[in-house]
């Protein structure tokens, strides 16, 4: 997109620019052109006027035959101080002599004037000739219509905004498939990468440029040391599970435990638990997709069960299948905090609902309870915090949920208004 706007912004200022710097340039190159041509033409007139004790002569003829064609487009005129003493046969409608500029002997000038409406070139000289031992002052003055010079760069600029218009549409089209040759092969790592994010595929495959071929050898590395690694994390977490557990229920069926330890012993065990689901993973690549809905469905099976003697009313409408890729045990241990919290909650409705949008999978757990207030919302998402509205558990069970959506990149949200709803978010 960057590299389209560049190329938009050079096609509309950049090129524009520079075809009026070139046009204005042509242009300029034109007109000195003509003022040379104006001034070799004075010289024609200088030569064949005479000026002889008073008596100026001028042949019917001049030697350039533009002075003697009818509308060539060329006025010659030559003025005796404020007095025009001759006009070119070429001209047709006489410029006011008054218009015409008065020089200083060998002084020139080269102008433009307005005459009849149109736009005349002017070129001015002043030559002194010797009558009676005294030099007169005569007034050269070559006149030539616009309209040639403005004809033939119109020409040129229209020719030039052409040539401009079809390099621009070959630069455009190089580029873009320039960019297009690039870009692919981009896409195709990038939709590669999200796909083993998903948990589609374990590895990048497929024929890359040489400079993306060494990138997909390196992140297949680095996929293949990761699935090692938590495979390696996966053993010694069951091996920590499996060495901690006997211990514990000794500890837990020893009669000798006073009664005041067994909420500590209860809470060890969740704590350990719940260490042991947030080291499982650090992120949700490498897990198979599964079927979240079917989960659902049973989880509040199971709460219409354990919840049985309030009368509970549990509702969840599938709506659509959406697959994801997360550890099933984490999503049953997700489901099972925040139903089992709805559930305490509420009076006699909890409404369950699984959506997707363009960017997030989002569950929404609606209950009829009285809610949790505004300031404890974030306070109920640490460890050991629990509101007073029922008494049972140690409080971790939303730390809990809140560690495993974080390490899947999701988020917690709360509504602030009644009923309830809590909403886990968890990213596509």
């Amino acid at each position: 997109m960057r590299s389209v706007l560049s190329l938009c912004l050079v096609v509309m200022f950049v090129l524009p620019a520079l075809v009026w710097s070139i046009s204005t340039a042509h242009f300029s190159s034109l007109e000195r052109a003509k003022m040379t041509e104006l001034e070799l033409m004075s010289y024609v007139l200088i030569a064949d006027f005479d000026l002889r004790e008073s008596v100026i002569t001028m042949p019917v003829a001049v030697l350039d035959e533009r002075f003697n064609i009818t509308q060539s487009g060329y006025h010659g005129y030559i003025k005796l101080n404020d007095t025009l003493i001759w006009q070119s046969a070429s001209v047709t409608n006489t410029i006011d002599p008054a218009r015409l500029p008065r020089t200083g002997a060998g002084e020139t000038r080269f102008s433009k004037i307005e005459h009849n409406g149109e736009t005349w070139y002017l070129y001015s000289f002043t030559a002194e000739f010797l009558n009676y031992n005294r030099y007169e002052a005569i007034h050269f003055h070559i006149a030539n219509h616009a309209r040639d010079l403005e004809a033939e760069h119109a020409v040129f600029t229209r020719t030039l905004w052409q040539s401009t218009l079809v390099i621009s549409l070959v630069i455009a089209i190089v580029l873009i498939l320039s960019l297009l040759s690039v870009l692919l092969p981009v896409r195709t790592l990038i939709a590669q990468l999200k796909r083993t994010r998903q948990g589609q595929q374990s590895q990048l495959s497929g024929e890359f440029p040489l400079e993306l071929n060494a990138m997909k050898y390196t992140i297949n590395r680095v996929l293949q040391e990761e699935q090692q690694q938590r495979e390696r994390y996966q053993n010694a977490l069951q091996d920590l599970a499996h060495s901690l557990k006997t211990p514990l229920t000794v500890i837990k069926g020893d009669p000798a435990l006073p009664n005041s330890l067994h909420p500590q012993v209860d809470q060890i065990d969740q704590i350990i638990q719940r260490q042991l689901s947030r080291a499982r993973l650090s992120q949700k690549s490498g897990h198979q997709q599964i079927e979240l809905s079917s989960v659902v469905k049973k989880m509040c099976e199971s709460m219409r069960k354990i919840h049985r003697d309030k009368s509970l009313s549990i509702i969840y409408n599938e709506s659509t299948s959406i697959k994801y890729a997360i550890d099933q045990a984490d999503w049953y241990e997700i489901l099972g905090n925040i139903l089992d919290n709805a559930c305490k909650a509420s009076q006699k409705l909890v409404n369950v609902t699984l959506n997707e949008d363009l960017h997030w999978i989002i569950l929404a757990v609606e209950d009829d309870g009285e809610g949790i207030p505004i300031d404890q919302q974030q306070q109920i998402l640490k460890r050991g915090y629990r509101l007073d509205q029922y008494t049972e558990g140690s409080g971790i069970g939303l730390a809990t949920v809140n560690d495993l959506v974080d390490l899947y990149g999701g988020k917690i949200r709360f509504s602030e208004d009644l009923p309830f709803t809590l909403s886990i978010l968890l990213p596509k």
